[in-house]
């Protein structure tokens, strides 16, 4: 429920959920997304907020057979600056890579998205280790 209201960008009943203990870190069966790889990919900044605030683990990737992403990495390769930038404030991993060993910024890089490459580079995102 909390992820179907976090796809839905539904503030509100998030809000409810989370008061009512949902798990923030459940995965879909679909693909392993989690609330916040949802809110990330979206650029639901608000719901972000929120799941942050409430202790969600902002390095939980998306374990999707044969695909592994974080949330930082899911808003990198979908251009969401601000989302990166609210992430890079917690304790997220800047160079965590994905299945590929693509790293967030060498997909934001390769997607062409300045704004995004601009904060990775600001976290101390490291340029050598985009793929290896």
């Amino acid at each position: 429920a909390l992820y179907v209201a976090c796809e839905h960008n539904d503030l509100e009943v998030a809000k409810v959920l989370i008061e009512a203990r949902a798990d923030l870190n459940v995965a879909t069966t679909e693909d392993g997304s989690t609330p916040l790889i949802v809110a990330a990919q979206s650029g639901y900044v608000r719901i972000l907020d929120l799941l942050v605030s409430a202790g969600c683990d902002c390095n939980k990737p998306r374990n999707e057979v044969g695909r592994r992403a974080t949330p930082l990495y899911v808003a990198a390769i979908n251009g969401q600056a601000e989302v990166a930038r609210r992430l890079l404030a917690t304790s997220v991993d800047v160079n965590t890579a994905d299945s590929d060993n693509a790293s967030p910024l060498y997909v934001a890089c390769r997607e062409g998205f300045e704004d995004v490459v601009v904060e990775l580079l600001g976290a101390q995102a490291d340029p050598h280790r985009a793929v290896e």
